[in-house]
């Protein structure tokens, strides 16, 4: 059984994938453009940021893994980056597969497109 949750700027909803025959979670964020790219690896540091004053990335979840860093903001994206901003819903559940990947040393999949130099979070996968 597979599980999707995709969470478009405004309202997520649920649904389940019942043809599969592996057990997945997903959690994407509605974008008007495709994936560029997508990495799959372990985690290492996971940062939720919201200090808005002498920082330049309030409201932010940061996921590192061993080999790239990848974001996710709530509001304030970089300039020409706005349609990637998610809800704090989406960055909820975001940070909690990540979280679970850390702590069970799982590997984690994320869709991500690149927007002003950021690695912005499109979609986390965590695989059975």
């Amino acid at each position: 059984m597979s599980l999707a949750v995709r969470s478009p700027l405004l309202a997520p909803s649920l649904s389940r994938c019942p043809s599969s025959t592996s057990s997945a979670l997903a959690v994407t964020a509605g974008a008007t453009e495709a994936e560029a790219a997508s990495v799959q690896d372990t985690v290492s540091i996971i940062e939720y940021n919201q200090l808005t004053s002498g920082n330049n990335l309030p409201y932010t979840l940061l996921i590192q893994t061993s080999t790239t860093v990848f974001t996710a903001y709530i509001s304030n994206s970089p300039s020409g980056c706005s349609n990637y901003a998610v809800t704090l819903d989406t960055v909820k559940a975001w940070q909690s597969l990540a979280t679970s990947a850390l702590l069970s040393g799982k590997q984690i999949k994320i869709y991500y497109t690149v927007c002003a130099g950021a690695n912005m979070i499109t979609t986390i996968d965590l695989d059975k």
